[in-house]
């Protein structure tokens, strides 16, 4: 049947044929340029924005940290400067808050992030970091009770209480500590994977505008 055509017919028909298959390559071409930027996205939308708040967290909750040592030094004065003690106290909620405040802001991006997630990977990744960020915001709410607490103790001059709600007071940084790097570090293989799969997406779509070529 394809001998029984005119030249001319073969010639249109090949022509069609190539056309039709450059039309599928660009196709695949484009999917995955798109890809590519889904990842890219996904990067600067969420995961540079949580790497951010997060790191905001530790330096307000490091701030507290530095607070409260700066307290110690005061009580050891006599008489006890109570107006720059009040000022500290004040500071040191004010840091709290901050701290408050990341969390929730950090909390809204992760949700916004997982309606966006369509592989199961994405979808695994942020969700595991609702529960921490949870876990954090418990952490840092005994961290702060536990601050407030030791600097009631000072202000009385109950040394027993005092050392008590110390080692309280260090544990819990600790934990506090602990939950910030392994949150870090979860944000930190999502980035990677985010990275990892858009240079492979880059160099598919390099292989067929070559074919294309």
């Amino acid at each position: 049947m394809i001998n029984s055509l005119s030249i001319k017919c073969k010639i249109y028909g090949l022509i069609g044929v190539m056309l039709l298959l450059t039309i599928a390559v660009s196709a695949i071409s484009m999917s995955y340029i798109w890809r590519i930027k889904t990842e890219l996205d996904q990067i600067a939308e969420y995961l540079v924005p949580i790497t951010e708040k997060l790191n905001q967290i530790s330096v307000h909750a490091l701030e507290q940290e530095i607070a409260l040592e700066r307290l110690f030094t005061f009580f050891e004065v006599k008489p006890i400067p109570h107006e720059k003690i009040k000022r500290l106290l004040v500071l040191y909620s004010q840091e709290g808050e901050l701290v408050k405040i990341e969390i929730n802001q950090t909390k809204i991006i992760v949700d916004n992030a997982l309606k966006r997630s369509k592989t199961f990977q994405e979808i695994s990744g942020f969700s595991r970091l609702g529960p921490i960020l949870n876990e954090i915001e418990g952490r840092h709410k005994t961290f702060q009770v536990i601050g407030l607490q030791l600097a009631k103790s000072l202000s009385k001059r109950e040394l027993t209480e005092v050392y008590l709600f110390e080692n309280l007071l260090v544990g819990e940084k600790n934990k506090l500590n602990k939950l910030l790097k392994k949150t870090l570090e979860a944000v930190k293989a999502l980035t990677e994977r985010a990275v990892f799969k858009a240079e492979e997406h880059q160099g598919y779509s390099l292989v067929i505008n070559w074919i294309i070529a």
